[in-house]
């Protein structure tokens, strides 16, 4: 190569350096990765040293490096050294490149870099090795960026489906209709092909298959399992979870309902459901989609729904065994009048607030609880909650949260984030997996009239103020009694004169007619804009009634609460 090649290539080399690094730059500007490297190949394709670039990314653990147009499973890492330039023709003949290039993340190959060189691309010149390193740092900071945020982004995901599932299947229906949405719960929840729950049979020590959905799902419900025999029963005789990523490798799988099914199982996760340390019985899901495997995280997950689904099971067995019994009469009285007195008997007469509010449960003794506390001449602390499930367990745990809140109201000093932080770690530690509840809090001052708002995995209040929509307080973070290393988050709002905060529980918008058909948030949000203008008082009342109207004398399938807040 002549000096002045050289000097026009170490020149392009640089620009393009510069133009990738903008590219880290604006970072925050790109939703995917796919949109980021777009720019990267824009920049290369448009200069005369590369042309025609392609990003393979590693997908997962399954090995293969896989985009819209590609896929190889060959990957040849142990010949692959990071920081080097191959020739494509040598490794992948089949691929219609010249070169390619590893990158390398935490010592594994975590995407492929092909591209054509233009006649002016010299793989032994030095100001190419620049330009490959560059641009091997360019990809790995994107990897790494993109990687945190799906990662992040799949984690609430499952933690919303997780607490879709856990609603859903805590409502009161017949026991075939509980089992199947648990099993359809769990397959969408662990984007798996299969899923089977087995019971256990104390009488002849046995597991025998209740729901078993997908490809097997016919065939497999004529089946019955030993204890300790295969993967589910090794579970159920141990009673502790297994993540397997091939199952064929696992000398405790046993092929046979394979052959009979003609299904063929290459990964599982099979955990114990328990209640009281007594076994309910298993559940699993079968090969993760797209090739991948189940991880450990998504083991934790999947225990957490399983123990849920225990608490499901055995509340079923036990509503059919205690509703009508004057025994389990008299305890829900007493409890429900303990239940009475931790709501406030009369609420704060503000000069600044109208508060309007009515907790009506479906049974004797809810989950749902609420709170108007005026802490002294600058706050007050508004709270509502929905514990999951009904009856004594969720109002045991109604009374944790209480006594919680004035316990920590007892202190020098008040921070709201702190409080619901606090809140979350003392359910974890008092209660169960499956115990959790959903809860809105609110902080205002009265001088400032500042509202600060933090929303544990509830239903997000509405704020009316002079826009045509409400808005809606959903920054927080996941219910309490979950995960305790995801921080919570607060938000402010100013409140101004008739300006309108509505917050509730399930109860009021998933209130069911005959038809079992919701209430519905629009048409909540319907009666609070045409009653806008009325007391506070008016306006809880208007809800009432027209909840009232759409239910029809339907059954109260769960507890309704509402509070109104109107800014005088």
């Amino acid at each position: 190569m002549s000096n002045e090649a050289g000097t026009e290539l170490r020149n392009e080399v640089i620009q393009l350096r510069l133009k990738l690094r903008r590219v880290i730059e604006a970072i925050d500007g790109y939703s995917t990765l796919d949109e980021a490297f777009g720019h990267v190949d824009k920049i290369l394709s448009h200069s005369f040293v590369i042309k025609n670039v392609d990003l393979l990314v590693c997908n997962g653990l399954s090995n293969s490096f896989i985009n819209s147009k590609s896929k190889i499973t060959d990957l040849k890492e142990n010949k692959l050294n990071a920081n080097e330039l191959f020739e494509v023709k040598t490794f992948y003949p089949k691929v219609t490149f010249q070169y390619f290039y590893p990158i390398y993340k935490s010592d594994r190959i975590a995407a492929l870099f092909f591209f054509n060189g233009t006649s002016h691309f010299d793989s032994k010149s030095i100001h190419c090795n620049e330009l490959m390193s560059v641009v091997s740092t360019v990809i790995s900071y994107l990897l790494s960026h993109f990687s945190v945020i799906a990662e992040h982004n799949e984690l609430l995901r499952e933690m919303d489906l997780l607490h879709e599932i856990s609603k859903e299947i805590s409502g009161i229906k017949a026991l075939p209709e509980l089992l199947d949405d648990i099993m359809t719960g769990s397959k969408v929840l662990m984007n798996a092909e299969a899923s089977s729950l087995l019971l256990y049979d104390e009488t002849d020590d046995k597991l025998y298959f209740q729901i078993a959905q997908g490809e097997m799902g016919t065939l497999v419900k004529q089946f019955s399992v030993d204890m300790g025999s295969g993967i589910a029963g090794w579970v159920a005789k141990y009673q502790q979870p297994l993540v397997i990523e091939d199952c064929y490798k696992d000398p405790r799988f046993n092929p046979s309902y394979d052959k009979k099914t003609g299904f063929r199982t290459k990964s599982m996760i099979c955990v114990p459901m328990l209640r009281d340390n007594k076994l309910i019985g298993t559940m699993q899901v079968i090969n993760k989609k797209d090739d991948g495997v189940f991880t450990n995280r998504e083991l934790k997950i999947f225990t957490s729904l399983a123990a849920q689904a225990a608490i499901a099971i055995q509340n079923f067995h036990l509503v059919q065994k205690q509703i009508e019994t004057e025994a389990l009469e008299r305890e829900l009285k007493t409890a429900r009048t303990i239940q009475e007195k931790l709501l406030p008997e009369v609420l704060p007469d503000y000069q600044d607030l109208e508060v309007a509010a009515k907790l009506i449960p479906a049974k004797q003794v809810g989950g749902d609880f609420y709170d108007i506390m005026h802490l002294n001449d600058k706050y007050s602390l508004f709270i509502v909650c929905d514990v999951a499930g009904k009856g004594i367990p969720a109002a045991l745990i109604v009374s944790t949260i209480y006594s919680s809140l004035n316990t920590y109201l007892q202190g020098e000093s008040f921070d709201l984030i702190s409080l619901v932080t606090r809140m979350n770690k003392l359910l974890i530690k008092a209660t169960t997996a499956d115990k959790y509840a959903t809860a809105w809090f609110g902080l205002y001052d009265h001088q400032t009239q500042v509202l600060q708002s933090v929303n544990a995995g509830h239903n997000p209040p509405y704020l009316f103020s002079e826009k045509t929509k409400p808005s809606e307080l959903k920054v927080g973070g996941i219910f309490l009694g979950s995960l305790d290393f995801i921080p919570y988050e607060n938000e402010y709002i100013k409140l101004n004169k008739d300006d309108l905060l509505v917050f509730f529980t399930d109860g009021v918008t998933e209130a069911w007619n005959k038809e079992e058909e919701d209430y519905g948030e629009d048409q909540l949000i319907k009666v609070l804009q045409a009653n806008r203008g009325k007391t506070a008082d008016e306006i809880l009342h208007a809800i009432e009634k027209d909840v009232e109207r759409h239910v029809a004398g339907a059954p109260q399938s769960d507890d309704f609460t509402c509070v109104v807040l109107k800014k005088s």
